[in-house]
């Protein structure tokens, strides 16, 4: 997954993974409980690999320019994906922001 190929590298080529994640919570139209943490495994898996991803992206240190300029973007894309999988999302421009992200 884009998720973990990232960990420990430049996150470069981050940005697919939190789109297609960002696109299938629309699928909770269909099933509310689809994609929910505690109603949902799959979302229990995907909460601790981005959580192990923040983790990642804030223990870099000395990091360089590019590097900080595109943890600076993912860091709050992905508290948004974790209040999604709780069922608390509130950014209607989510996948907005992810595509402004990757193009750094």
């Amino acid at each position: 997954m884009d998720f973990q190929r990232n960990i420990g590298g430049q996150y470069t080529m981050f940005n697919y993974a939190p789109f297609l994640l960002a696109g299938l919570v629309r699928w909770r139209l269909v099933d509310p409980t689809a994609l929910v943490i505690g109603a949902d495994p799959l979302a229990d898996d995907l909460l601790a690999i981005i959580q192990k991803t923040e983790h990642d992206l804030k223990a870099r240190r000395g990091a360089n320019t590019n590097f900080q300029r595109r943890r600076s973007k993912f860091l709050p894309i992905l508290q948004d994906l974790k209040s999604e999988l709780a069922g608390e999302g509130s950014n209607p421009d989510l996948l907005l922001d992810i595509y402004g992200a990757s193009g750094t």
